[in-house]
């Protein structure tokens, strides 16, 4: 009897699905992967293991890595409720750049004996590297999870994380089907191998119409090599949106440190970011984390029991459901921070940011906000031979956290200069005003029965900006004072001091523009008189 049913008929409900199986799954370690781990364990408590992939970074050890963790505050439900689920978590060494995954012959040996549902969320998101450089964790990683799932003997499903942006640089509305480049991914390959960081891009320029930057386009290789490698594969592609801070759980308004949203929240906050290079009526296009996870465990659930296009690609957005703008996003993130006399480790009280779409004015704004006080400051660290003395302490320590960017101790100046290089590369998604079909997304919830609706939501249709941003300073620790050595009031004392500091700059900056622009007319004008 149980032979004569469908795979449909057999796992009814999502959890069934997953008892008694075990999950493979890279970049466990980011902000996407940590959440499917989290809920996985939690809502499926039949799930026989879970083998999480990640590597040493830094100089911390994969085993830190993964006490590290599992110490985030989004595990003290699951450690509450179910206090065994981490026995169930099976750490591997590896990389997902290299071949093979970079894995042990015993461990790869114990995945492909035992592993059924594979979700490959592993990838390198810098905005300014280059095709190339992100070619090795992003696109060949990629590869090498392909060939590895068609080794496994029980596979029923691959779930891979792309992005939204995958395919932004077309001005027509964007399917949920993946897009063919002009070349085979092997020729791709061939050029990693041998060719040049400029023949790389060569080579990529040659595909049209162009990607923004080296990550969308590497995304969309990676898609590509789903579609020519894994046609036997049981496949999904998750294309998230701008990633959002949880909105239901396990731990509402938590996000990483490294998200869009926080690193603007945290900019903004502190002082440091006053100017952006975006259109404030533009739709801010984002999803919850917690809906972009259950969406991955979703389709691998659809993929594996139903029939579905392969690979089943899932534009995971709001567009078409949500109207929030970037002005809204702002002036309720100026709202919230306005109730706080001082954040943690600020540069300057009084959050505030100028949004323009206008190039022209974007840069003006710049120098004036950033790039005077910045240079000024810079010139003050220079010729004092310290890093910064009495009045100008707090600088040094704020910019150092900041820092996190790139992980060097720059001045302000190239501060500046790496977040105007990573705003410029951003601007394709803050200006352009990009379509997406959502058919997929907006329709994963009707296979699930009522209950599963509850837990493994995707309908994030009722889910304002507001919600999602009110619950941030709950959710991160970058309200924790804690994370700072001065005292709150310390800290509001520096970092006042500084804002008077930057606004007598700026303010003398004015002065002199205007002399100097009065004393050349006066005297073009006695010339010409």
């Amino acid at each position: 009897m149980k032979d004569n049913l469908s795979k449909r008929d057999l796992y009814p409900r999502v959890a069934d699905f997953y008892n008694g199986k075990s999950v493979f799954i890279t970049g466990a370690a980011g902000f996407v992967g940590m959440i499917i781990l989290e809920i996985l364990l939690r809502t499926c408590p039949g799930i026989k293991s879970i083998y999480i992939l990640i590597r040493e970074k830094k100089g911390v050890k994969p085993e830190q890595r993964k006490e590290q963790l599992f110490q985030k505050v989004i595990f003290d439900r699951l450690k509450a409720e179910q206090p065994d689920a981490l026995d169930k978590v099976r750490l591997v060494s590896g990389d997902v750049s290299e071949p093979d995954l970079g894995l042990i012959e015993e461990d790869t040996d114990r995945i492909i004996q035992d592993v059924s549902i594979v979700f490959h969320c592993a990838a390198d998101l810098s905005f300014v590297k280059s095709v190339k450089n992100l070619m090795g964790a992003n696109t060949m990683g990629t590869y090498y999870v392909v060939e590895l799932c068609k080794k496994l003997k029980q596979l029923e499903a691959l779930v891979y994380t792309s992005t939204i942006c995958s395919n932004t640089n077309r001005y027509e509305m964007v399917q949920e089907v993946v897009y063919r480049l002009p070349f085979p991914s092997e020729r791709f390959f061939q050029e990693f191998r041998e060719g040049t960081e400029e023949s790389m891009d060569d080579l990529s320029n040659q595909c049209y119409p162009r990607w923004p930057n080296g990550y969308t386009f590497n995304k969309c290789l990676a898609e590509n090599i789903l579609l020519e490698n894994a046609a036997e594969v049981p496949s999904a592609i998750i294309r998230p949106a701008l990633v959002a801070p949880i909105w239901k759980a396990p731990h509402p308004g938590f996000c990483e440190r490294n998200s869009t949203l926080i690193l603007l929240s945290e900019g903004v906050g502190k002082g440091f970011i006053k100017v952006l290079f975006v259109d404030p009526d533009n739709y801010i296009d984002f999803v919850p984390v917690d809906v972009v996870a259950n969406s991955h465990i979703v389709a691998a659930w659809k993929v594996a029991t139903q029939r579905c296009q392969v690979p089943f690609v899932v534009n995971c957005s709001t567009y078409g459901t949500l109207s929030d703008t970037w002005v809204h996003f702002k002036n309720v993130l100026i709202k919230i921070l306005s109730e706080f006399s001082v954040i943690p480790n600020s540069f300057r009280t009084g959050p505030d940011c100028f949004f323009t779409p206008n190039p022209l004015l974007y840069k003006i704004v710049c120098v004036y906000e950033h790039y005077v006080p910045a240079y000024v400051i810079d010139l003050l660290l220079k010729f004092s031979g310290k890093k910064l003395r009495i009045f100008f302490s707090p600088i040094t320590y704020v910019i150092d956290l900041l820092l996190k960017f790139s992980g060097k101790k720059l001045r302000l100046v190239r501060l500046y200069d790496l977040f105007d290089k990573a705003m410029k590369t951003a601007t394709f998604f803050t200006i352009k005003r990009s379509k997406y079909d959502t058919t997929n997304f907006r329709t994963m919830e009707d296979d699930l029965d009522e209950a599963d609706k509850e837990i493994f939501y995707t309908d994030c249709t009722e889910v304002p900006i507001e919600k999602l941003a009110l619950s941030i300073p709950t959710g991160n620790d970058m309200f924790d004072w804690k994370s700072d050595k001065r005292t709150k009031e310390s800290r509001l004392k520096k970092a006042t001091q500084l804002r008077r500091l930057t606004q007598f700059l700026k303010y003398s900056f004015l002065v002199i523009m205007f002399t100097m622009v009065y004393y050349v007319t006066s005297t073009v004008y006695q010339l010409v008189a």
